[in-house]
């Protein structure tokens, strides 16, 4: 897959979706492609004499708030983690913790939220075991 369809998938295809596992590279494609439009839209409406083109940038921003959490959440899933930590992020020095998390390698095979999204130690993968077989 592509960073293109990584975000599309947490656009579209998961959009509200609290339930799973989320890999490393479909989450922080998502964040990556949400922050140059984010962004983007932003400069343009503070150069521009336009308004609307402000405004525009806020409500695309509100819009994708919604994927960027649930994102982050089945994120937190693939390490075995409650989403609930996320709010971790609230306290400040806690958001250095919940990006460590976010940053972390899937837990191999299933765990509580469901199988491994790359495929890696499930029953059905013989490369996860073989690979599993290997580190050991």
């Amino acid at each position: 897959m592509s960073g293109f369809d990584y975000f599309k998938t947490c656009l579209v295809d998961k959009f509200g979706v609290i339930d799973g596992r989320a890999r490393r590279s479909e989450y922080w494609y998502f964040v990556l492609f949400n922050a140059i439009i984010t962004y983007s839209l932003q400069g343009i409406g503070l150069l521009s004499d336009i308004p609307a083109l402000y405004i525009i940038s806020i409500v695309v921003s509100i819009a994708l708030l919604i994927p960027g959490l649930t994102a982050a959440v089945r994120r937190l899933h693939d390490i075995n983690k409650s989403g609930w930590n996320y709010l971790w992020v609230l306290t400040g020095i806690g958001a250095f913790v919940v990006l460590y998390w976010l940053a972390q390698d899937s837990q191999h095979g299933p765990n509580n939220y469901g199988p491994n999204p790359k495929g890696l130690g499930n029953e059905n993968s013989r490369i996860g075991d073989q690979l599993t077989e290997d580190m050991v």
